[in-house]
């Protein structure tokens, strides 16, 4: 009864902000913005998903036709914090794809819609799940997913895509010394270093959690700007190691997409604020 009722609660209050924008009492976008979505895994419905990871290939294509055939303009994560850095231009309804963790499932589909697009996502990836490394919870949905190799991810750069890190292993920042930290961040940059010859500088914080502590160490250690989970708008005055993106979630349909990019749902990145 608790979960049904927050359910209707948050679709409620995303429905009344959404009535205030078609009426032009809120705005919808504006110049100088841009919005970065956060994305899992996309494939077929999966065991025991309590995070919440899993779109499926139906939907995301439904949501990338919609970007496409509704004038948003998708750039490069790294495209646009260079705008930020510059101070230039970002035009009207700009928009960047994100995937976290570096899930492999239905790569070859995800890619191929993708590319009807045109569209050029940034991929991170915790070093860990590609080494095989990780040790898999019981009962966990991890059992029943792949992650990339390091072939797979040359076939991402090499079709015009971005790599990230996630950091090395995953865990909860918040947890480690600064030492620990600082080798998430080396260890995991210098392993994309080795096996794919390119500098990584943009990050994503694990599980959204980060602290001015966290900020304040990768800043130390050259990294460029680093991806929350708190939804929202970003613009030049956007902390770029506070980066703001909206959660993608299984049974987004194309109604709750266009509410989420519109801004109907931001409203809820106030709880998520609490190691900010």
């Amino acid at each position: 009864m608790k979960q049904i009722f927050k359910w209707f609660f948050i679709r409620g209050v995303a429905n009344i902000i959404y009535f205030f924008v078609k009426l032009k009492l809120l705005p919808s976008s504006n110049k100088n913005l841009f919005r970065v979505l956060l994305y899992h895994n996309v494939g077929d419905e999966i065991y025991n998903d309590r995070y919440s990871v899993n779109v499926s290939l139906d939907d995301f294509l439904d949501q990338m036709r919609f970007l496409s055939s509704n004038g948003y303009k998708v750039f490069k994560l790294e495209e646009l914090i260079n705008k930020i850095k510059k101070k230039e231009p970002i035009p009207d309804k700009s928009i960047a794809i994100t995937f976290d963790d570096g899930y492999s499932e239905n790569l070859p589909s995800i890619l191929s819609i993708l590319n009807r697009y045109a569209f050029a996502a940034t991929f991170f990836v915790t070093i860990n799940y590609i080494n095989g490394s990780f040790n898999y919870p019981k009962d966990n949905y991890w059992e029943y997913l792949s992650f990339f190799t390091w072939e797979q991810l040359k076939t991402l750069l090499s079709a015009g895509h971005s790599i990230g890190s996630h950091f090395y292993s995953h865990e909860n920042l918040l947890t480690l010394s600064y030492s620990e930290i600082k080798k998430e961040i080396t260890e995991s940059r210098k392993s994309i270093a080795n096996k794919l010859g390119i500098n990584v500088d943009l990050f994503s914080y694990p599980y959204g959690k980060f602290n001015k502590r966290v900020k304040d160490i990768l800043n130390e250690n050259d990294g460029l700007a680093a991806c929350t989970s708190i939804p929202g708008n970003n613009s030049y005055r956007t902390d770029l190691y506070a980066i703001k993106r909206i959660p993608i979630n299984p049974g987004d349909d194309i109604s709750k997409f266009k509410k989420k990019i519109l801004g109907c749902y931001d409203w809820m990145g106030i709880f998520k604020k609490s190691w900010f």
